[in-house]
């Protein structure tokens, strides 16, 4: 099942991207939290790109992230998964992961449309 499937975290692909529902509720049932530097930079940005060195998927991310982020106005953190032993250790095979208040929304590409939908997604969430 994919997207708009009815059923969260179910992944979808197009020819050109790959992305992930998000969660109705709180964390994904099957993930484990956010590693400590994840959380950290979470707290302090909407947004939460996670790379590597040398990944040209995540100088892609990167640039829609940044194109994005300033048009809406909104923080952002570029979080290196080599830095830390449990975040390179959970998310070495999916950089680039894109986090949106706390919650996954992307692994692998992202669409500027996508992140621009989970951020007022999520804006409309709080204002209710």
């Amino acid at each position: 099942m994919g997207a708009g499937s009815g059923v969260p975290g179910a992944l979808s692909s197009t020819p050109d991207r790959i992305h992930q529902d998000p969660p109705t509720t709180g964390a994904l049932a099957h993930e484990a939290p956010l590693p400590a530097p994840v959380l950290a930079a979470s707290r302090d940005h909407r947004v939460v790109l996670l790379t590597r060195e040398g990944c040209h998927l995540c100088d892609e991310a990167e640039q829609v992230v940044r194109q994005v982020v300033t048009d809406l106005g909104v923080g952002h953190a570029r979080v290196t998964i080599d830095d830390d032993r449990e975040t390179r250790d959970r998310f070495t095979t999916e950089v680039p992961v894109v986090i949106v208040d706390g919650r996954i929304i992307a692994r692998w590409r992202l669409a500027p449309g996508d992140l621009t939908s989970a951020l007022v997604h999520r804006a409309e969430e709080e204002q209710q």
